[in-house]
């Protein structure tokens, strides 16, 4: 059975949802090879252990705020709308960006907008727990944790456009990745669970906000990102 074909008729997450999961992080560990990771730790002149490390921590993390807001009321139509928005030539830009000033940018950018995305909160448990594990300090973090996120979501976007998914589809491919185990953590902290890249990590993840109309209906469509330099972004899907 074909991927499309699992996704329509099946909403279990067996075996291709899953499979098709660890495509996507194993398309994500193929970005950030030993090669590149090196060029970002020179650019900011980190170590390249300490890199390497800090993004191992992010990606499980991001992808269990994505899950997590694609389980809330409207989330997996803000997250849908939110990757259909990354053009395809996205995770190359951001590749070539690699090692120059652009790297700033890209990773700020990254930052600001998973940051709206997923919610402050949930943002600030990803970055903190990449800081303390990695050593990073908390503006690398941040600005690491952003490059990770932007590359999950055009990551995300490259799957959408070639299988066609659904909000639904999306929603179930990212909550796939986290074993299906996916729950509000607003004021509690979360177990201990095992990374895709590295041992252990302490993850948590909160409800995310969406923007409102005037009349107070929320649009699902609306992402506001805001960067750290306060210059405010504003796109539409």
């Amino acid at each position: 059975m074909n991927w499309s074909t699992s996704i329509s008729n099946t909403r279990a997450g067996a075996g291709t949802l899953c499979g098709r999961t660890i495509d996507i992080v194993k398309d994500i560990q193929h970005f950030f090879g030993k090669r590149l990771a090196r060029r970002i730790a020179l650019h900011r002149r980190l170590s390249c252990d300490a890199v390497e490390t800090g993004i191992g921590l992010a990606l499980p993390s991001l992808l269990r705020a994505l899950a997590n807001l694609a389980s809330r009321p409207l989330g997996a139509g803000i997250l849908a709308c939110s990757v259909a928005r990354q053009y395809p030539a996205t995770l190359d830009s951001i590749r070539n960006s690699i090692g120059s000033a652009s790297q700033d940018v890209a990773a700020a950018y990254g930052w600001g907008y998973m940051e709206y995305l997923v919610g402050a909160d949930a943002f600030a448990v990803e970055w903190t727990n990449v800081a303390r594990v990695s050593q990073l300090g908390d503006e690398e973090a941040k600005l690491l944790v952003g490059l990770v996120g932007w590359v999950l979501m055009a990551q995300l976007g490259v799957e959408q456009r070639r299988f066609n998914l659904s909000a639904s589809d999306l929603a179930d491919l990212i909550r796939c990745s986290c074993g299906g185990d996916v729950e509000d953590t607003r004021g509690r902290s979360v177990p201990t669970a095992t990374l895709l890249f590295v041992p252990h990590r302490d993850a948590s993840a909160r409800a995310t906000r969406t923007t409102r109309r005037r009349g107070g209906e929320a649009d699902p469509c609306v992402i506001h990102a805001f960067p750290r330099r306060r210059r405010t972004i504003h796109t539409r899907c």
